[in-house]
């Protein structure tokens, strides 16, 4: 999406009950570091909690990942 003040934006537009977002299979070479710079921007819908987060690590089983159905249940 196209934000008004930010330009392009990542909108994930979550169902309220795993978490969502974006990952790649993309391997990256963090020998000499490794970072992120981001702006977040999240509006507050209503009275139920809500978090957000970046996160960066090979943490997922990636060998799980082609058979996970990305809608139910959270990254494998």
């Amino acid at each position: 999406m196209v934000h008004p003040s930010l330009g392009n934006a990542f909108f994930n537009n979550g169902d309220g009950s795993f978490k969502s977002g974006a990952y790649t299979s993309r391997s990256w070479d963090a020998g000499s570091g490794i970072g992120v710079s981001a702006r977040v921007s999240t509006p507050i819908p209503g009275p139920q909690w809500q978090g957000a987060s970046i996160q960066i690590g090979s943490v997922w089983n990636e060998l799980k990942l082609p058979d996970w159905d990305r809608s139910t249940g959270s990254i494998p």
